[in-house]
């Protein structure tokens, strides 16, 4: 009698139809997961924008300011005096957080302005709330320009 190695028909079918299985309970979890991620991700994007902010408000010694804006389209940049003192300046690229992460945010405020001294000077709490997928999640700016979450 010949001995054979390999796999036979039924057992390839069985290990497709198992595999296939796993696959389909993984599949969800594994883009809920991403979901959630990219509005973590976008959070940060806008805490790093903070924090640019700040830093360049006091390292340049004038006011400098993160703009947002809300919506399908969600765009943040930030801009400052220049180096020299005559005009203003945007600080990096303007962030398509929409693009980037595939959010919606809704805003309560426009920008978050910062003093010369890196102290945030807004009237009231920002609230941003990024959307996605059915999942959402919140970051708050104190009025002296401190990330809450």
């Amino acid at each position: 009698m010949l001995s054979r190695s390999g796999f036979t028909v039924t057992e390839l079918i069985i290990a497709i139809v198992i595999v296939g299985l796993v696959s389909a309970f993984a599949i969800p979890k594994v883009k809920s997961g991403m979901a959630a991620e990219r509005l973590r991700s976008a959070r940060r994007s806008v805490t790093t924008h903070l924090a640019t902010t700040r830093g360049t408000a006091s390292g340049r010694g004038c006011r400098s300011v993160m703009h947002i804006r809300g919506g399908a389209n969600a765009r943040l940049w930030v801009t400052s005096c220049t180096v020299g003192g005559g005009g203003v300046d945007t600080i990096g690229s303007v962030e398509n957080l929409s693009d980037r992460y595939g959010v919606t945010l809704t805003t309560t405020g426009d920008s978050v302005i910062f003093n010369s001294n890196g102290l945030g000077r807004s009237p009231g709490w920002i609230t941003l709330n990024f959307s996605k997928s059915g999942r959402s999640d919140t970051l708050g700016i104190s009025p002296v320009g401190l990330p809450a979450w």
